[in-house]
């Protein structure tokens, strides 16, 4: 559910438009080939946190989880400034993000800013930012 709640969360944003870029919102996977250029991927990474327990009736069922959840932003232009920009308008949404989203609480902190990570295969270009959340069990 989380990954589909950060798109829905995005999509009410969308779209996102940097210089002659348009960005879909895209789940799990980084579209491969030309097909789809500008795209924004939601996945979920790997640590994060233990889950929060709490005293009740069971301490075995937590009441937060705390996933990892990567956001990679590519841009169709092979433009370091459209790629960043989005990348920088995404953060500015997620990190600090504290409310509902499908009946559940979530809180979200930036591990780390917006940062470079690669040219893919067709010289696109990709940035990624991991974020620590805190999910309300349900």
């Amino acid at each position: 559910m989380l990954i589909e709640d950060i798109e829905t969360l995005l999509s009410a944003s969308a779209p996102f438009t940097e210089g002659s870029d348009t960005f879909t919102v895209r789940t799990y996977l980084m579209p491969d080939g030309s097909s789809i250029d500008a795209c924004i991927v939601l996945s979920e990474g790997e640590g994060g946190g233990k889950d929060i327990r709490a005293m009740g009736a069971s301490l075995a069922a937590p009441i937060r989880e705390r996933p990892i959840l990567r956001v990679r932003v590519r841009s169709a232009k092979k433009s370091f400034t459209n790629a960043r920009a989005a990348a920088e308008t995404v953060h500015q949404l997620l990190s600090g993000y504290n409310g509902t989203l499908s009946g559940r609480l979530y809180y979200i902190e930036a591990v780390h800013p917006p940062r470079f990570l690669e040219h893919d295969r067709n010289d696109r270009i990709v940035f990624e930012t991991n974020y620590l959340v805190q999910k309300q069990r349900g």
